[in-house]
C-alpha cells in the first residue's frame, strides 16, 4: 500500500533523537552586485558583503557596507522552500541568492544541502514527527496510570476516552516520481529565447515522504524547488478552455491532454500528503495530546484520592 498508519505509538518514535547542528557560515556576496553598489555611489558604500550563518534554529542572513548593516532572522520552520536554479550553463543561485561571480556551484549544492538537513531536523518536519513523539509518550503513560489505578490503588479506573481524531490521520507515504511537459510552454520559451531553450522544456516532480520536489528543466535553465508538505497551505488545479488548460500552482502546466493526467494524479496526490503531513495533521495531533493529558490527570487524581494524598 502507498500510505502506512503511523498515529500509534512504536519503539522506533519513543527511541527518535533529534540531531544537534554546528554553526555554519557561508559567505554570499554577490561580487558584481557588489562591485556596481560600490561604483553607483563613487565608493562611498564600498563593497557590500552578504553572510548567511546557519545556527542550530535559526538562520542569519547579514547585508554590510559602510552606509548600513542589517541582520534577517528567520527559523527553519519560516522556510517555505529551498530553490536551486542553473541558467546558462553554469550559473547558479539559490533562493534568489547567486554567491561570487554566479559560477559556485560546488557552494550552491553545499547549502542546498546543508538547508534541506535543518529543515527536516529543526523545521515543520520535525515538528511533526516531535508530536508523534510527544503522543506516543502520552499514550503509553495514560496506559501505565490506567495499571497502576486498577491494581496498586484497587479502584476502578475512568473509562477510557478514545482520542477526537483517531489515529489514522497521519500516514507515512513512499516516493512518488511524475514526468510531464507541456507543449504550449515548451514552444513560447523557445520562441520567446529565439530556440536557445531547445524545443523541449521538461518537468519533474517527486513526492517525497515529507516534501515535493519539482524540476523545470531546459537547454538553459534547469530550476529544482523543494518545498514541505507543512509549509502548503493547501493545492487546487485550475482549469481553463474546458479542461483542455490545467495548471497547478507551483507544479506545472498541462494543455491538449499532454501531461494532463500526470498533472491531476499529482493534484490528488499533493492534497492528501498535505492532510496528513502538513499542519492539519499537527493540529490534529495536538488536539489528541490534550486529550490524553486530561485522561492522565484524571487517573493521577483517582489514584491520589484512593491513597488518601
Amino acid at each position: 500500500t502507498e500510505a502506512a498508519q503511523v498515529g500509534a505509538p512504536s519503539t522506533k518514535m519513543m527511541d527518535r533523537t533529534y540531531k544537534t547542528f554546528n554553526d555554519k557560515e557561508y559567505d554570499m556576496t554577490n561580487t558584481c552586485e557588489s562591485i556596481v553598489g560600490c561604483l553607483l555611489t563613487c565608493g562611498c558604500a564600498g563593497f557590500q558583503k552578504e553572510t548567511l550563518k546557519l545556527t542550530q534554529d535559526v538562520i542569519y542572513h547579514v547585508e554590510k557596507d559602510n552606509f548600513d548593516e542589517s541582520t534577517m532572522e528567520m527559523p527553519y520552520a519560516q522556510l517555505d522552500s529551498i530553490d536551486v536554479s542553473r541558467s546558462m550553463c553554469c550559473f547558479y543561485s539559490i533562493n534568489d541568492e547567486s554567491p561570487g561571480w554566479g559560477c559556485e556551484k560546488e557552494k550552491v549544492e553545499e547549502l542546498a544541502a546543508d538547508l534541506k538537513q535543518r529543515v527536516v531536523e529543526r523545521g515543520n518536519i520535525a515538528q511533526l514527527e516531535q508530536l508523534q513523539h510527544i503522543l506516543s509518550v502520552v499514550t503509553t503513560l495514560e496506559a501505565k496510570m490506567r495499571i497502576l489505578v486498577v491494581e496498586g490503588a484497587g479502584v476502578e479506573a475512568p473509562p477510557h476516552t478514545a482520542a477526537p481524531h483517531g489515529n489514522d490521520f497521519v500516514e507515512a507515504f513512499e516516493a512518488q516520481h511524475y514526468d510531464f511537459s507541456d507543449p504550449v510552454e515548451s514552444a513560447g520559451l523557445c520562441c520567446s529565447s529565439f530556440g536557445l531553450t531547445g524545443p523541449c522544456t521538461a518537468r519533474a516532480v517527486n513526492l517525497e515522504p515529507e516534501e515535493i520536489e519539482v524540476t523545470m528543466k531546459n537547454w538553459v535553465v534547469q530550476t529544482t524547488t523543494r518545498t514541505p508538505y507543512a509549509s502548503l497551505d493547501g493545492t487546487d488545479i485550475d482549469e481553463n478552455f474546458c479542461g483542455a488548460c490545467l495548471d497547478v500552482d507551483g507544479v506545472g502546466t498541462a494543455t491538449c491532454g499532454c501531461g494532463s493526467n500526470e498533472l491531476r494524479s499529482i493534484n490528488e496526490n499533493l492534497e492528501t500528503r498535505i492532510k496528513k503531513r502538513g499542519n492539519i495533521a499537527q493540529l490534529k495531533l495536538q488536539d489528541n495530546i490534550i486529550a490524553e493529558v486530561r485522561q492522565v490527570n484524571a487517573l493521577v487524581a483517582k489514584f491520589k484520592g484512593a491513597k488518601g494524598i
